[in-house]
């Protein structure tokens, strides 16, 4: 994995912590803010693409647990929470319920 043409194994612990925090490019906001966009744009005003979207992050994070061994770090946690509840949001706006989300 490589961040501006520099493996990720190269950077400085400095840096590495740079990109994670809260402003940071791997942080939390700004990483639940592309996986955000890119379920709803994909999805646009089609509440099954939105639930579809949905899904597909919590397939992905379990395969990324059990990839990992296990827990993964606090920030994916944290990652995750806020993708989902901007994408509940999302399917609330268009006449989804919460219930409805429960997987």
């Amino acid at each position: 994995m490589f961040y501006n043409d520099a493996p990720i194994s190269e950077l400085s612990a400095e840096k590495a912590n740079e990109l994670i925090s809260g402003d940071g490019y791997f942080g939390a906001d700004k990483t639940s803010q592309r996986i955000i966009d890119f379920v709803i744009k994909g999805a646009g005003e089609d509440i099954d693409r939105l639930r579809a979207g949905r899904e597909g992050i919590l397939k992905g994070f379990a395969e990324a647990e059990k990839a990992w061994g296990g827990k993964l770090p606090d920030i994916s946690y944290e990652t995750l929470a806020k993708s989902l509840d901007a994408i509940d949001e999302k399917i609330r706006e268009h006449g989804g319920s919460a219930v409805d989300l429960i997987t």
